[in-house]
């Protein structure tokens, strides 16, 4: 039986392709307050579990919130192919961090000597007006939405921030094949659908984003996943490229979502490399093992015991 929730989540981390671990580590602790956890190099295991060989040897930063709730960043090293363009291809597309002040952190990230570009100032959502967010992208590409939640928010299962940037709650997907990529994250995870409208923003720029004639066709829709966490699902007209990767490396950007699951079993058949069992934070010794999804997307499923 579907339940709130389902048999996904909540979202334990989000893995972006950069150029420099360390560097990243240190702009997002001096322009978002986001604390070194722990790093090192990515071993053979892990790097054949995510059917990316080239990844092995590479550096490593994971990143927390001052809270230390689940939802972290993790910065591997890598090569982006030359023309990325975030918001331009389908795949993982956007982080959205819970935050406690949108206006204020928008004055931060815009000041003189941040790598961080605004590509869209902080307003109201036009579907929830208590909801104050803004988008920006990083130095490395990545897409990130900065939104304030107030606390007893209704609709969906969602945190407050509790320190000024916290947690990532929602993991944005693009996908060229709305219904079909929906079906499937229903079927396989037993996940609860909010919402389904139009998607109000399209995101289009000099450097990022990608033109759509028939924007005011595109929808988006929510999924309920357990934990405060939510995937937001995007639209792309059926033309949008699948997110570019280097041979043997991790997709540019936003590359891989990990995910805590209640067991790993009803997943082994679909897992592109072995079973692990990391140490260390999010992964703990559990079993983990990664998912591609129908869009191209890459799932990191860490069982819960």
């Amino acid at each position: 039986m579907t339940t709130p929730g389902g048999h996904l989540g909540p979202v334990l981390g989000a893995t972006v392709l950069v150029k420099d671990a360390d560097a990243a580590a240190r702009t997002y602790q001096k322009h978002l307050g986001y604390i070194r956890d722990s790093g090192g190099v990515i071993g053979d295991e892990l790097a054949t579990a995510w059917a990316a060989p080239k990844m092995a040897g590479r550096e490593y930063v994971w990143m927390r919130p001052e809270s230390g709730e689940p939802g972290w960043l993790r910065f591997v090293e890598g090569e982006a192919p030359a023309g990325y363009r975030p918001l331009a291809s389908t795949g993982w597309s956007a982080i959205e961090i819970v935050v406690e002040n949108t206006p204020e952190l928008a004055k931060r990230l815009k000041a003189s000597g941040s790598p961080f570009t605004v590509i869209g100032e902080p307003k109201p959502l036009g579907s929830y007006p208590d909801i104050v967010a803004m988008q920006v992208i990083g130095p490395d590409g990545e897409v990130l939405y900065l939104t304030n939640v107030p606390p007893g928010h209704g609709k969906h299962d969602i945190p407050s921030a509790k320190c000024f940037v916290d947690r990532i709650f929602i993991v944005v997907l693009a996908v060229p094949d709305f219904a079909a990529n929906l079906a499937d994250y229903k079927a396989r995870f037993g996940l609860t659908q909010v919402s389904d409208h139009a998607r109000g923003i399209n995101f289009q720029g000099p450097t990022w984003g990608m033109a759509m004639p028939d924007f005011a066709q595109l929808k988006m829709a929510t999924l309920q996943l357990a934990g405060k966490s939510v995937i937001q699902v995007d639209q792309y007209t059926r033309g949008a490229p699948p997110r570019p990767a280097t041979l043997g490396q991790l997709p540019a950007g936003f590359a891989m979502t990990t995910f805590a699951v209640p067991s790993l079993a009803p997943h082994r058949n679909g897992l592109i490399g072995p079973v692990t069992r990391p140490d260390g934070a999010p992964y703990g010794g559990r079993e983990t093992g990664v998912v591609r999804a129908p869009g191209g997307e890459l799932l990191e499923l860490v069982a819960a015991t």
